[in-house]
């Protein structure tokens, strides 16, 4: 059993479809919508900056935004291309 995620970073939005995939077709569940706390994301990113630099937690600051970035340049990658990227 497969998942496809869909995620509307505007509206904060996260959409979850179970999906069967056969080599004549493809059968997609029911839209499962996950529960998101909505806050303002730039905020957000600048009060986690400033913990970690107050904490002089840099490794663990880093390792997140490598991982944040690497999400990020595969969904521009994905529209791009109009493909789906597997991380």
């Amino acid at each position: 059993s497969k998942e496809k995620i869909y995620a509307d970073l505007l509206s904060q939005e996260i959409k979850k479809f179970p999906i069967e995939v056969s080599h004549d077709k493809t059968i997609k569940g029911e839209e499962i919508i996950l529960e998101v706390e909505k806050n303002e994301p730039l905020r957000e990113e600048l009060k986690h900056f400033c913990d970690c630099i107050k904490n002089k937690d840099a490794a663990n600051f880093a390792e997140e935004e490598i991982a944040t970035t690497k999400v990020c340049e595969a969904c521009l990658l994905s529209a791009e291309n109009e493909e789906e990227i597997i991380l």
